[in-house]
């Protein structure tokens, strides 16, 4: 725990947002004052990674999954 974690810029995935490293990064912090969520849930809800995320429709269970794997059999 004596080392800093952390995603710098040039070495994030192509594919990941300047959001989602950002995110990445507040939740690696290792000082717990300092860690993204460390006050409760609703500073990572109002995170921008999330901005498209409409919570209310989750908890009601009436959002679609972003992503659905091929051939998966659920029944």
């Amino acid at each position: 725990m004596s080392t800093i974690v952390q995603i710098k810029n040039d070495d994030k995935p192509n594919n990941w947002s300047e959001e989602s490293r950002e995110f990445i990064n507040g939740l690696l912090q290792r000082k717990e004052e300092m860690r993204l969520g460390h006050q409760g849930a609703q500073s990572l809800k109002s995170h921008p990674w999330f901005k498209d995320i409409n919570w209310d429709q989750l908890l009601e269970g009436k959002l679609n999954a972003p992503f659905v794997p091929p051939d998966v059999n659920l029944f």
